[in-house]
């Protein structure tokens, strides 16, 4: 069972400084330390704020070393707004909540009225409730979002929103074994926008947000140690080109592999927004043929497959358009041309 919550402020020390002041970025840097059990080190949070040019994104990267038990850490931001619900996203979805929270005690009336004539007790509302790469507190015609690489637990009320960063529970407490201390990293971001979550197009913002650009210079031999290349290539420059891109609609394409039993490529396509979709994706060589799969990669066209053929499935060249329902899942393997 998890007891009773209870907030505290302990004493802590703030550093602030500020790192920097170029015209692409600003940052400011604030230490803070705390001591939150007399026999553990003192708990140390670095928390860098940026904010780049032309950029809504606000973004907070922490990193230090925690020591603490049966604590929780909660980062909380007053907006200047009400907003009666907030949207998570969920697993390949979006999920609702309501941030009005129900009457602790309170009669009710004479027809559902207890027999032993007490007032009924509604139960509190969860503490800490789930969410993934991002979190839209939005009254429909303004907002905020809140972008997160691991940090997935909430709660909302009115104008407050808090997100959960660090906890400390006990595991075993004989042994005083405590889950979570020492040395961690974390960043999330702060994103306001008009209009509610979709017209803010938080699930490409969430995945931009938790997969950076990667830049590598192909022509360096130390890269190939790390095996970051097979070999290095050495004949003549070409135009940058994606392998595979997606484009032109809600849905994202969320994985490429190689087929577990033939030389094809598997891909997952979901749609994001919860309407309905085409979806148009571009390779770099011709495409010999395409079929829709079940998650097991087994085609939709013969022997068994938990998945029937659905929507519009068309090959032109080197690219694919496929249509897409709400929310719809959907793998497709791909052939491409060996020419």
């Amino acid at each position: 069972m998890i007891g009773e919550l209870r907030e505290f402020q302990p004493e802590i020390q703030i550093e602030a400084s500020i790192v920097e002041t170029g015209p692409l970025r600003a940052c400011l840097r604030f230490t803070r330390r705390t001591r939150l059990c007399d026999d553990l080190p003192p708990t140390i949070l670095v928390q860098d704020i940026s904010l780049r040019a032309g950029s809504p994104i606000l973004r907070f990267e922490t990193h230090g070393d925690w020591q603490a038990r049966e604590a929780m850490l909660k980062a909380e931001f007053s907006l200047s707004f009400p907003c009666e619900a907030v949207v998570a996203e969920a697993p390949y979805g979006v999920v609702e909540r309501s941030t009005i929270r129900p009457e602790t005690t309170g009669a009710l009336g004479a027809d559902s009225a207890p027999e032993d004539g007490q007032a009924r007790r509604t139960p509190p509302p969860k503490p800490d409730r789930p969410m993934q790469k991002w979190l839209d507190f939005s009254d429909g015609k303004k907002g905020v979002a809140f972008l997160n690489n691991g940090r997935y637990g909430y709660d909302a009320h009115a104008r407050v929103l808090r997100l959960s960063l660090l906890r400390a529970p006990f595991m075993r407490k004989e042994l005083d074994e405590v889950l979570g201390l020492g040395p961690f990293s974390f960043a999330y971001a702060v994103m306001p926008h008009a209009g509610d979550w979709r017209e803010a197009d938080l699930p490409k913002r969430g995945y931009e947000f938790n997969y950076d650009l990667l830049a590598v210079r192909h022509d360096r031999p130390d890269l190939v140690d790390r095996r970051i290349y097979e070999r290095v290539y050495t004949g003549p420059r070409r135009e940058p080109r994606a392998f595979v891109a997606a484009g032109g609609s809600s849905a994202l394409l969320t994985a490429v592999k190689r087929a577990e039993d033939e030389d094809a490529l598997v891909l997952r396509l979901v749609e994001t927004l919860g309407r309905e979709a085409t979806a148009r994706i571009a390779f770099d060589q011709a495409i010999q043929g395409a079929v829709e799969c079940d998650l097991l990669e087994r085609p939709a066209d013969r022997g068994p497959c938990a998945v029937q053929r659905s929507g519009r499935l068309t090959i032109d060249g080197a690219g694919l358009t496929v249509s897409l329902q709400p929310f719809e899942i959907k793998t497709i393997r791909v052939l491409l041309s060996r020419n």
